[in-house]
């Protein structure tokens, strides 16, 4: 009988340089490879934020440079020069990050806070803002919903001279005649108690006042 005895193996240490090597060259690849990447996306997030910044400042300042003439035109009345608007930023290095404060002074009033505004001043500079946006992409019509409703009678006619000078469609909702009197044309809603339904009117008033002036053309 032949007896087996185990062979008793010890660590060999020949081959660690060479793997030890080996892991680190390929780690340096590595590094390399996710360094090249990084200063990649840098370069690609830069571009971004640039172009982002790009883009926000060609529209504000093109609100900007509209909103006090809006607004000075929306408030001047019987002669009387309007008021005026400006638009600040808050973070002028990265805008889009921080806020935009609008100041709106009336005419004939010292500065005044926003919120210290009466509701039909407030208003008035909202419709200011509100052109003055439109106007960076105009649309082919605008829908307003009873805008008019905190306006004294000045600020409506204010408003119904502006809207006449447009060059795009204004669909207005209001419940007040001395808006809706200087419309081209009239769409109402009424309630119809015999058959329980909503009917609805419409009268031309551009053509109204043609036939009233012996005229007969719509």
């Amino acid at each position: 009988m032949v007896a087996l005895w185990p062979q008793r193996f010890g660590p060999s240490f020949g081959s660690c340089p060479a793997q030890v090597g080996d892991k680190g060259s390929w780690t340096r690849r590595e590094a390399d490879k996710a360094s090249l990447q990084s200063q990649r996306l840098l370069r690609e997030f830069e571009e971004v934020k640039a172009e982002r910044v790009a883009r926000f400042m060609k529209c504000f300042k093109h609100i900007e440079e509209k909103i006090n003439p809006y607004y000075k035109e929306l408030t001047a009345y019987d002669g009387f020069e309007g008021g005026s608007a400006y638009l600040d930023l808050d973070d002028a290095e990265e805008p889009y990050n921080g806020g935009i404060t609008f100041t709106a002074c009336p005419p004939g009033k010292r500065f005044f806070p926003m919120e210290l505004l009466s509701g039909g001043e407030r208003s008035m500079a909202s419709m200011a803002l509100l052109f003055a946006l439109h106007s960076f992409r105009p649309p082919p019509f605008m829908i307003l919903d009873e805008v008019d409703a905190p306006f004294d009678r000045k600020n409506t006619g204010s408003l119904v001279a502006y809207l006449k000078r447009l060059s795009f469609q204004c669909v207005v909702i209001s419940l007040k005649d001395t808006f809706f009197s200087h419309s081209d044309s009239i769409v109402g809603v009424y309630k119809d108690k015999v058959k329980q339904t909503s009917g609805i009117l419409s009268l031309s008033l551009r053509r109204l006042g043609n036939l009233a002036e012996g005229d007969g053309t719509e």
